[in-house]
């Protein structure tokens, strides 16, 4: 978030692909809590909230029923 704004994000929700230390740190100082869970790489993993992380999918499904609809609709 800039500075400047006024709602900050108390969650990110990420996949996999996001497992890093650098994107963990840098949530965690913005005051927000990183929901990603660990690659198979790591050698400890990570406890993840698991029903905020079922949000993601219900995310992706309402986006793909809004790039469809504006399919449509074009």
């Amino acid at each position: 978030m800039r500075d400047g704004d006024t709602a900050s994000a108390k969650v990110l929700i990420a996949d996999q692909g996001y497992d890093s230390d650098a994107i963990r740190n840098d949530v965690e100082n913005y005051g927000g809590a990183p929901v990603i869970p660990s690659r198979s790489c790591r050698k400890q993993d990570i406890p993840i909230d698991r029903f905020a992380y079922a949000l993601r999918n219900q995310i992706e499904r309402c986006f793909n029923k809004l790039k469809n609809a504006r399919r449509l609709a074009a």
